[in-house]
């Protein structure tokens, strides 16, 4: 007969390392859990701040079906549908998006993503309406609570169709879009702003330009004197900015349609008619059809171009002998091109 040999038991002290394991391993996913419910709080709660102020501000944003998810490492607030209420540029407006989803790395959670769906609806009371579609739309918030944030946004394939009250078609396009607003680095009450359309498309603006070809343009500025973030109507808010001297320093703009080229530098500003104000020093390219629907003689300001060239010693080579270096005067709403006063005034933004 076979005799077994017993199994050894196992000792105290492994039972004891064993459950010291388990309870160390349960400890460490509460603490992750705790850690990632606090993250988790911290971004809804910074949701419902961003909700107040546009409470107060006038505009009542509701997302009835907000889910926060994302667990173990990633923090995501999930919005199927966002309504919107209020005032937008002194207008009522009524609309919605789509949805949109936030999300932030537990170990960033300064940095948020944002996917917002399309659409975006909005109507008047009035009768005006609208509808902005796009391929994609994403909006990037990088920063922390003692200075304003770094804003990006890159959207592509957005269309905007509607109509005012009136009857007269809202339409426009552009291929991609993208938007940059961050502090400028070393200033105070400053902001920079890029911004770069490709492919854009408005057949108003066309019209008035004489441009067929859709629109490139590219422009970097620093918002001088910006209160970002601030408090109050957004209205209320740059006209504090006005009061208070705010400018907008143009470092670089080029707008391009087909075989046109308009390139510029300077400041702007409002004035007490809260119109835009101030000078650009200019060079065009292929804008005889724009300069003549202003009523302006490209041969003759191109005559003045030759000679204000000549004086200055500056024959402008880089650019070709068919660009025209002129400035561009903005004074009580009119456009001046070079010594000539345009039929173009500007209205009151607000």
């Amino acid at each position: 007969m076979l005799m077994t040999k017993p199994q050894p038991r196992r000792s105290g002290a492994s039972r004891l390392v064993g459950v010291a394991l388990a309870l160390g391993v349960a400890a460490g996913l509460a603490a992750w859990y705790y850690f990632w419910s606090l993250a988790a709080s911290q971004t809804d709660a910074v949701l419902t701040s961003w909700i107040t102020e546009e409470a107060q501000a006038g505009r009542q944003w509701s997302c009835p079906k907000r889910h926060i998810g994302g667990y173990p490492f990633a923090v995501e607030v999930i919005c199927p549908a966002l309504d919107f209420e209020g005032m937008i540029l002194d207008r009522s407006f009524s609309g919605s998006v789509g949805g949109f989803r936030a999300a932030s790395n537990v170990f960033q959670p300064r940095r948020i993503d944002i996917r917002i769906e399309p659409p975006f609806t909005a109507r008047t009371h009035e009768g005006d309406h609208f509808a902005l579609q796009w391929r994609s739309l994403q909006l990037e918030v990088e920063g922390g609570s003692e200075q304003a944030p770094r804003l990006t946004l890159d959207g592509a394939g957005l269309a905007l169709t509607g109509a005012t009250a009136a009857g007269a078609p809202i339409e426009a396009a552009a291929e991609t879009a993208q938007a940059t607003l961050a502090p400028t680095p070393g200033a105070q009450a400053a902001q920079d702003v890029s911004i770069m359309l490709k492919g854009a498309s408005a057949p108003l603006l066309s019209n008035v330009l004489a441009l067929q070809a859709p629109l490139d343009a590219t422009v970097s500025a620093v918002v001088v004197g910006a209160d970002f973030p601030g408090s109050g109507p957004l209205l209320d808010r740059v006209e504090r900015w006005r009061a208070n001297g705010g400018r907008i320093d143009v470092k670089s703009a080029r707008l391009v349609s087909g075989a046109a080229e308009l390139k510029a530098t300077g400041s702007l500003y409002l004035d007490e008619g809260r119109r835009p104000r101030g000078e650009l020093d200019a060079s065009l390219r292929g804008l005889d059809p724009t300069l003549r629907r202003f009523g302006v003689n490209p041969g003759l300001i191109a005559a003045g171009s030759l000679l204000t060239n000549f004086l200055k010693g500056s024959p402008g080579k880089e650019e070709g002998p068919q660009a025209i270096h002129l400035p561009l005067r903005i004074a009580d709403g009119y456009v001046s091109i070079g010594p000539i006063r345009t039929p173009l005034r500007l209205p009151a933004l607000y």
